[in-house]
């Protein structure tokens, strides 16, 4: 089938009370980012293709004596599914608005929620007026390509100098589609290239044998590409501090910016970290242990809590759920679900966001209150209340 050619994009002290700082700087890579944007996280297209993209499809032949409205059964033929970073679980934060900007980039509206397309047969009514070889076919465009992770973090310049900049991340695929459409065509009928009318013709053989041939290959070719591996679950042990992970002297202490402090909580929310009104114990204090810079550039790190003894994390069920709590437990001894990435502010700031490796998300909350949990959020916080101070005990 027909395929647009890849478009490549290039882009353009803690006083309580306070509120979170407005995030308003404009994602870019290498545009200047401020401390409030520590804890967000967007998404960037690299490449945008735009396919026309057959799903279901039936070669009918009509003959002159039955001419009229009839029901054709389309078979089928390949699916999509909406995906951001081969991630198929769309989240409000982080997914949802990156499809949503694709549309400046593709002209159309395209879906932005977690979907595939249908793998069932369908069925199309249609009143053929003439005899003929038709194909009856049901499509859409698909909009594909690559994709980065932008995030706010310093960078030193040649002279010296420290700022923040949003920088390309985690990278990967993304994948979703415009509207469906259907219908049918002839070999005689003149259609626009690279539209699904025109795959259609092509499917139907109207471009010959050979090209006919060479789309059935490459879906197949596509549909027989393994899936990306999934992070394996590590192993946990009792051990506080993972090993090749070495600890900053001393102890921290987290505050959200309008001065609640990051707790681990023992008590009735169960082994959860919170916010919590006051300056209490040990449950308060946090070690910041790093590791060697792994494949990404940076030195991932675990946050590990003084009074458990645990380290701050993700349960194995909720590794993947929007909003999920962290919680914290026994450190793993290969960090996975515990595993951290601290975005901080220039130097002489104690500002920083938190990222969960594991999926990518970024650590925020609902709301910003006395007892409310910790959670993660794919997008991060957009209003700034995802920058935290990471201030000595």
């Amino acid at each position: 089938m027909a395929i647009l050619a890849a478009l490549t994009l290039v882009g353009a002290g803690v006083l309580a009370g306070a509120g979170p700082a407005a995030a308003i700087t404009e994602p870019a890579p290498g545009a200047p980012c401020d401390s409030s944007d520590l804890g967000r996280r967007q998404g960037w297209p690299e490449t945008v293709n735009i396919t026309p993209t057959i799903t279901h499809f039936k070669a009918y032949y009509v003959t002159a004596g039955s001419t009229g409205q009839q029901v054709v059964q389309l078979t089928y033929q390949q699916q999509i599914t909406v995906a951001v970073l081969s991630e198929t679980s769309i989240s409000a934060t982080f997914g949802f608005k990156f499809l949503t900007s694709l549309v400046a980039f593709a002209k159309f509206a395209v879906t932005n929620t977690t979907q595939s397309t249908t793998t069932e047969q369908r069925t199309l009514t249609w009143n053929f007026n003439q005899p003929g070889y038709y194909g009856v076919y049901s499509g859409m465009q698909k909009v594909s390509g690559q994709m980065s992770a932008l995030h706010c973090l310093r960078v030193q310049k040649s002279d010296g100098t420290w700022v923040t900049e949003w920088n390309r991340r985690a990278s990967g695929s993304y994948s979703t589609w415009g509207r469906d459409q259907e219908g049918v065509v002839r070999c005689e009928d003149v259609v626009p290239a690279n539209t699904v009318m025109r795959a259609a013709q092509i499917e139907l053989g109207c471009a010959g044998r050979a090209a006919q041939q060479a789309a059935r290959a490459a879906r197949a070719a596509e549909a027989a590409k393994p899936a990306e591996p999934k992070p394996a679950a590590a192993g946990r042990v009792a051990a506080a501090v993972p090993s090749g992970y070495v600890c900053e002297p001393g102890y921290y202490r987290i505050f959200s910016t309008n001065g609640l402090v990051m707790d681990a909580d023992d008590g009735h929310n169960g082994e959860y970290v919170g916010w919590i009104g006051g300056i209490s114990g040990k449950s308060q204090q946090w070690t910041v242990c790093n590791g060697p810079a792994d494949a990404t550039g940076m030195q991932p790190s675990v946050l590990v809590n003084r009074s458990y003894n645990a380290c701050f994390g993700l349960t194995p069920s909720a590794t993947a759920t929007e909003g999920a709590r962290i919680d914290w437990r026994s450190c793993e001894s290969v960090p996975v679900r515990q595993k951290l990435y601290l975005y901080r502010d220039v130097p002489g700031s104690d500002l920083i966001g938190i990222q969960l490796a594991y999926r990518g998300a970024m650590a925020g909350q609902a709301e910003l209150v006395h007892g409310a949990p910790v959670q993660q959020f794919e997008g991060g916080m957009s209003d700034g209340s995802g920058t935290f101070h990471l201030t000595p005990a």
